[in-house]
């Protein structure tokens, strides 16, 4: 039984034929499968590195910015599959959720904690060393920015109250001031 486990040199001609038809198929599917994962990443960078750049705002007190809002609104989507990321979030959503009306400096300290444990489970997804800190001093706001933006935020509301009929703008007469005195035509140097 010589010819046993040798194969005909027509199947090893087909079997050839399907690699080198099959190999540039796998090749792509595999380069595909590798760039939707780096994709998935880089999204999840930047909704980690978002929420850690506007960490500094939230824990001040100044209005979330629309970015933190987006990668907020984004982590259900590309943390998909990631049960301790998709955990913290929608505990931090849901605090968010609640007013803080009965007790409001225990309901700030609770939203930090939520906030911490959101990035604290996201590094981890994403395998980052260090544990990310939400401690005002790891931050930096200018005051004036901070400011600004309360000042924003109450123009805003006070103009809405006034487009909304709530609240109106009241324009009263003021006296003039009186005009400065004229020098007289006689003596230049002495007042009217």
């Amino acid at each position: 039984m010589e010819g046993e486990g040798k194969m005909s040199p027509t199947l090893q001609f087909w079997i050839n034929v399907g690699a080198l038809l099959i190999s540039p198929l796998i090749a792509v599917q595999v380069t595909e499968r590798v760039r939707k994962l780096g994709a998935r990443r880089e999204r999840q960078l930047w909704i980690f590195r978002t929420l850690m750049l506007t960490r500094g705002d939230i824990t001040r007190g100044a209005p979330p910015r629309m970015e933190h809002v987006q990668a907020l609104n984004l982590i259900e989507l590309d943390f998909e599959g990631k049960r301790a990321v998709l955990h913290a979030w929608k505990d931090y959503l849901s605090h968010l959720s609640t007013p803080g009306n009965d007790n409001p400096a225990h309901w700030v300290v609770v939203r930090d904690d939520r906030l911490r444990k959101l990035l604290q489970e996201m590094a981890r997804a994403l395998r980052y060393g260090a544990t990310p800190s939400i401690d005002h001093s790891a931050s930096y706001l200018p005051v004036a920015h901070a400011d600004a933006a309360g000042v924003q935020a109450r123009t805003s509301k006070a103009l809405l109250e006034v487009l909304e009929g709530r609240q109106v703008i009241l324009i009263a007469p003021q006296d003039r001031p009186s005009q400065a005195p004229q020098p007289s035509p006689d003596n230049p140097t002495k007042p009217t």
